[in-house]
């Protein structure tokens, strides 16, 4: 894959500061435009900080 999970990281880290508790509706907007615009490795990488967007956002 073209990206690590440092990059996924980083990019959930950023959309979490600036969008809040939009953060997952605008993770979820970039996962579907993305499967619209059928590129395999930005569905991959959007899903992926989705996932993780997840995980960080479940109490421990």
């Amino acid at each position: 894959m073209p990206f690590g999970g440092h990059n996924i990281r980083n990019c959930v880290s950023e959309i979490k500061l600036r969008h809040g508790k939009q953060a997952d509706f605008i993770v979820s907007r970039q996962v579907q435009w993305s499967r619209d615009r059928g590129n395999d490795e930005e569905i991959a990488f959007w899903n992926a900080v989705l996932t993780d967007l997840h995980r960080t956002a479940s109490p421990h």
